[in-house]
C-alpha cells in the first residue's frame, strides 16, 4: 500500500510539473523558440514516464501524461518549420487566410 501511494504521489507530481511547464512554454515568444531545448524537455518527461513500473503504465493518469507529452513533441517539428527562413510571406499569408487571423511572427505578443 505504501509503495502504491508513493507511486501515485510520483505520477501526480510529474503531471503537475508538466502542467506548469506547459503553461510556461505556451508563452515563449515565437521568435525565441528553441526546438532542441523543448525537445530535450519532452524527452526528460518521457524518460521519467518510462521508468515507472509495469503496473503503473496501465494507469489512466500515466497514459494521460504520456499522451500530453507526445502531442507536444509532435507539434515541435511543425513549429520549427514555421520559423525556418524558407517560410516565405506567401506561406504566412496562406496560413493567416486558413485560420482567419493576422499573424506577426516577429511580434513579442506572438507566442507558442
Amino acid at each position: 500500500m505504501e509503495n502504491e501511494i508513493k507511486n501515485l504521489n510520483s505520477i501526480w507530481k510529474l503531471k503537475n510539473e508538466w502542467d506548469t511547464q506547459w503553461e510556461e512554454t505556451k508563452f515563449i515568444k515565437f521568435k525565441d523558440f528553441n526546438h532542441e531545448m523543448l525537445d530535450d524537455l519532452a524527452d526528460e518527461y518521457q524518460q521519467q514516464l518510462n521508468k515507472y513500473p509495469k503496473e503503473m503504465k496501465k494507469w489512466e493518469i500515466v497514459n494521460y501524461v504520456r499522451q500530453q507529452v507526445e502531442n507536444f513533441r509532435q507539434t515541435l517539428p511543425l513549429i520549427k518549420m514555421l520559423k525556418e527562413p524558407y517560410m516565405r510571406t506567401r506561406h504566412w499569408s496562406n496560413l493567416q487566410e486558413k485560420i482567419g487571423s493576422v499573424l506577426d511572427s516577429n511580434s513579442d505578443s506572438f507566442t507558442l
